[in-house]
């Protein structure tokens, strides 16, 4: 199966972002949207994930119950934890307390946060932060984890770390669709590719 995106065209503010775009992504794996600064990369993220519905063309909808969307540069939570944050994805569950702390300390091995997981998320590093949220997403018992530029500033063995981590996370079933411009990285992690220049695939 795959999410079937055809003829699509998004203008914002009378400037044309995405210029007839048909692509289409496979479930199940990870998929990587490549390109430059102002080539429509985000634009084309917030479209699949239901957060731009002004478009014309045709787009297979992911119901927004089966989905997570973290937008680029989340602001940091203050006077939390790693370990609340990720608790927080649990909060529309029917789980005990006693259950979600134990669903939490979970994630956080799969994660590899164990480490940080007392720590004020204001203080932990670009790489933690982002591991963090991938485990709040996972809390969230979504099919589909979109993320935007979620490595812009990490480092090059931090952003190795963290493919391998949703490679492992895409073996267990979910569909992930990341923004990135390390063409360099992606190549030899995702499964699927979409290059942008300019609004138009390439």
């Amino acid at each position: 199966m795959t999410i079937t995106i055809k003829n699509l065209t998004v203008e914002l503010e009378d400037i044309k972002i995405l210029h007839n775009i048909s692509i289409q992504i496979p479930i199940k794996s990870f998929t990587c949207i490549l390109g430059e600064n102002g080539a429509g990369k985000s634009t084309l993220l917030r479209v699949i994930a239901n957060d731009i519905s002004d478009y014309s063309g045709f787009i297979s909808r992911i119901k927004e119950t089966d989905l997570v969307y973290l937008p680029q540069n989340i602001e940091s939570p203050p006077f939390l934890t790693a370990s609340e944050i990720v608790s927080l994805g649990f909060y529309n569950s029917k789980f005990t307390k006693q259950k979600v702390t134990h669903l939490s300390n979970e994630l956080i091995e799969t994660c590899g946060i164990s480490k940080i997981k007392n720590q004020l998320f204001e203080n932990i590093s670009s790489g933690e932060k982002q591991r963090v949220w991938i485990a709040f997403a996972l809390a969230q018992s979504k099919d589909f984890i979109l993320m935007d530029e979620p490595l812009s500033s990490v480092d090059t063995d931090s952003r190795k770390g963290f493919y391998e981590l949703i490679k492992g996370i895409v073996e267990s079933g979910k569909t992930i669709i990341l923004v990135s411009h390390h063409i360099e990285d992606v190549t030899i992690y995702a499964d699927n590719i979409i290059r942008l220049e300019k609004g138009c695939v390439v």
